[in-house]
């Protein structure tokens, strides 16, 4: 019975997750504020030509590390294979995304608003 609770609490969550990122989504698009989701963000970090890549395998892992200053902004991201487990952008004087996997409540699939993205990649 206690599973059964807690699957329905978790699908509880997911769902309300996903009308949170659609909703965000919306008023984006109404108020015609740039958007971008954290997994785009870590695609667009990941394909950049300008990306500094490092990796380490670890405990049987691959970590992976990734700089990237583009403009104004730096970026930072490290994955455990293709899992993002943080993810960080910033311009000298503000964060624009600090995400921790570990902590975070936010989904990769949750929409930030983001100053536009160069078309670079």
């Amino acid at each position: 019975m206690n599973s059964f609770l807690n699957q329905v609490i978790d699908k509880a969550k997911a769902t309300i997750g996903q009308a949170t990122a659609n909703v965000k989504e919306a008023i984006f698009s109404i108020t015609g504020t740039s958007s971008i989701t954290l997994s785009q963000l870590a695609g667009y970090i990941e394909n950049h030509p300008d990306t500094k890549r490092s990796g380490k395998p670890m405990l049987g892992q691959m970590y992976s590390f990734y700089r990237l200053r583009d403009g104004d902004i730096e970026y930072y991201m490290e994955k455990k294979n293709s899992a993002v487990l943080h993810l960080d952008a910033c311009t000298g004087e503000q964060s624009i995304v600090s995400f921790r996997s570990y902590k975070d409540g936010h989904s990769l699939s949750t929409p930030i608003t983001f100053p536009e993205l160069s078309a670079k990649s």
